[in-house]
């Protein structure tokens, strides 16, 4: 009993020095994502500005020199109500700019881009295409929104569409992925997309994990076959993508749901 106890203690340990390790391994390989992303941000061309940003510039001093009592974020309502007011014949000087820094910023893109590894650039679906349409009408239209209202809106137009309405960003989107499709050929695939961490991670609830091991298990059984503890984990880490650290810390749990379901099987 009393050596049952010490090897029950000893695996704890480990658990917790292995899960230790992952967390810093995870830590570890974020930091140089974020190094590299710096890295890469710090040296690629700076995007060109819109004519609404060349007037904020030359306005927000103005402002806040006449207004000192308002907040960063009033500030910024009082540059939007100011565009709104502007004639075509006004805004005219900063769309000169604007354009003149489109063309900056796209010859500064080609020569970044020409040194750049080459890389199949993933497609674009008809809503983003329409997003990139509608963008900058709705930030003509709502200047004092937020990015995530503006979102919300493109959305609702975007449902207010018929077929013939989306028709010329479907095609749009059909032609991009084409193009990926020969860009893959060439250059191969793109790295995969990060996951979002959701339900992947330990905020994972003790109901769907649960739910998780149990269908596992259920499949088993149907096909015949006698699954181990180790390979419902491995399962779970590959068939359900869950991350390995919020497993073994778990481990316990996911122990105990297998033998509730062992014990359920046998009544």
């Amino acid at each position: 009993m009393k050596q049952e106890k010490e090897q029950e203690r000893l695996k704890k340990k480990e658990d917790r020095e292995n899960v230790k390790k992952e967390k810093e391994q995870e830590r570890e390989n974020k930091k140089r994502e974020r190094e590299e992303k710096a890295a890469k941000k710090a040296a690629a061309p700076k995007k060109a500005m819109s004519a609404y940003f060349f007037f904020s510039n030359a306005s927000r001093a103005k402002i806040r020199e006449e207004f000192p009592q308002l907040k960063i974020t009033e500030v910024s309502k009082k540059i939007g109500e100011m565009w709104g007011k502007l004639t075509e014949e006004d805004k005219a000087p900063y769309e000169k700019q604007a354009a003149e820094d489109k063309e900056r910023a796209k010859a500064a893109k080609a020569v970044f881009d020409a040194a750049q590894p080459k890389v199949a650039k993933r497609n674009m679906t008809s809503y983003m295409f329409f997003s990139n349409h509608i963008r900058k009408e709705l930030q003509t239209e709502f200047p004092d929104l937020a990015i995530t209202e503006l979102s919300k809106k493109t959305g609702e137009r975007w449902k207010a569409l018929d077929d013939e309405g989306k028709a010329p960003f479907v095609e749009q989107a059909a032609t991009d992925k084409e193009r990926f499709e020969k860009e893959k050929e060439l250059y191969g695939s793109p790295p995969p997309k990060r996951k979002k961490k959701d339900e992947t991670d330990s905020k994972l609830s003790d109901k769907k994990l649960k739910a998780m091991i149990h269908k596992i298990l259920d499949d088993a059984q149907a096909k015949g076959e006698n699954i181990s503890r180790k390979k419902v984990r491995k399962m779970l880490e590959t068939k359900m993508e869950l991350a390995a650290d919020a497993l073994t810390s778990r481990k316990e749990d996911i122990a105990n749901w297998i033998q509730e379901w062992m014990d359920d099987g046998d009544e």
